[in-house]
């Protein structure tokens, strides 16, 4: 009796039923459609982290925690080496590598502008930049002759007005508080995927950013 009295309502006023089961698949609709957006925004953040730094990042805890000044969450060499050691043991580790990043000036004598350096092991398997060279080529194999070498985002090097073959500027802070700065020669320009990073990326050699 119950089930009929609630079905004949139902149908006693079909454009209100009908109005009330639109607005429900709407929203449904659009729930799913939100649902769907944010779990493929979660995915590739994720996935473009994995790509950029590789599946698991090691640093200094306080990095983490973000209680570390000026340049006190750097590694010091000797632990680097033994976290090296450490996670080239650990089972279905495919490649490892490090990266040491700065931000300084950037240019030559017509202006300068904000860099974010990038310091990575040329030609390693986690962190590979020939793919998105536009112009020019990624830094070569360690060893191969000066790492005195940049590869610029193709915006910066837009707004410093060099191309590959030109020599440029870099000025940074030396852990020690002194100002430092040395010449480069830019070898490849790089499309990157974000315009406002593209503006101010540029990738060393480790080496090279080690010294500065």
């Amino acid at each position: 009796m119950t089930w009929q009295l609630a079905l004949r309502n139902v149908f006693r006023n079909r454009r209100r039923t009908g109005f009330t089961l639109a607005v429900m698949i709407v929203g449904a609709s659009i729930l799913l459609f939100l649902l769907g957006f944010i779990g493929e925004a979660l995915r590739s953040t994720k996935q473009s982290f994995a790509d950029e730094t590789g599946a698991v990042q090691i640093a200094d805890a306080r990095l983490f925690d973000n209680e570390v000044e000026d340049y006190d969450y750097l590694i010091a060499p000797d632990v680097l080496e033994r976290v090296i050691e450490i996670v080239r043991e650990e089972p279905g580790v495919v490649s490892l590598t490090w990266r040491l990043d700065f931000a300084g000036l950037i240019g030559d004598a017509s202006g300068s502008t904000l860099v974010i350096g990038q310091g990575v092991v040329p030609c390693n398997a986690v962190q590979d930049y020939d793919c998105v060279v536009a112009e020019g080529m990624s830094l070569p194999e360690p060893g191969g002759g000066s790492d005195r070498q940049a590869v610029l985002g193709r915006a910066l090097a837009r707004t410093l007005g060099v191309t590959t073959g030109d020599r440029i500027s870099v000025a940074t802070g030396t852990v020690s508080g002194a100002f430092n700065a040395a010449s480069v020669d830019v070898v490849g320009v790089m499309a990157y995927a974000i315009e406002d990073v593209e503006k101010q990326l540029a990738v060393f050699p480790i080496t090279f950013v080690k010294r500065c």
